[in-house]
């Protein structure tokens, strides 16, 4: 079976021959500078070149990259279910159930509707289109049963009519199921706190 994994050619580079270091990096800066002032002023269009890439090189951002590829990588054995995740890095890598339930949270949903988040990129296809929260079939089958706490004499059990099987009555998720996946959606929401990292996006996109 091949294994196809996509990212830029300077990340596959570093991901099969290795990510130089910082010493390697100024150690080559420095050669470059001695270089360019032997060389009297006038610099050739390949040096020049040279001279760019070398300034232009971010050890921690490529470093990032070809952590995400491996992430992606080792996890390619991972059973399609539904877990509880905590890492950006499982995120980034659930499987299609588990896609699914994350895209259901209302807070992402919303970024990702409004253009500002990945969303899995093709990885996901949206069978609810334009919905979120309530609206949304999986937020619905994902809530429904769940104990909302509110203030002293609001607090209930939301039940969600519609949210069962056609001809077997049984519920998409299970109870333990839908605890993974409202832990899960509170951790991404704690990482969109952060204001920094995207949580599902495969090719370790910002926000």
């Amino acid at each position: 079976m091949a294994y196809i994994i996509t990212a830029d050619d300077d990340t596959l580079h570093a991901v099969t021959h290795g990510l130089m270091d910082r010493s390697d990096l100024s150690y080559l800066r420095a050669r470059m500078q001695n270089a360019l002032r032997s060389s009297g002023g006038v610099v050739s269009r390949f040096v020049a070149r040279a001279k760019e890439t070398l300034e232009n090189i971010n050890l921690s951002a490529m470093r990032e990259k070809v952590e995400t590829v491996m992430d992606r990588f080792t996890s390619r054995w991972d059973h399609d279910r539904i877990q509880e995740m905590h890492s950006i890095a499982q995120m980034r890598n659930a499987k299609p159930k588990m896609r699914k339930a994350l895209m259901a949270n209302p807070r992402y949903r919303a970024l990702w509707q409004a253009g500002r988040a990945e969303g899995f990129g093709d990885l996901y296809q949206d069978d609810d289109v334009g919905a979120i929260g309530p609206t949304h079939v999986t937020f619905r089958e994902i809530m429904n049963g769940s104990y909302i706490s509110k203030v002293a004499d609001e607090d209930h059990f939301v039940t969600y009519l519609g949210v069962y099987d056609e001809g077997l009555g049984e519920e998409v998720y299970n109870k333990t199921e839908k605890d993974y996946i409202r832990n899960t959606c509170d951790r991404v929401n704690e990482i969109l706190d952060e204001g920094r990292y995207d949580p599902h996006s495969p090719i370790c996109n910002t926000l």
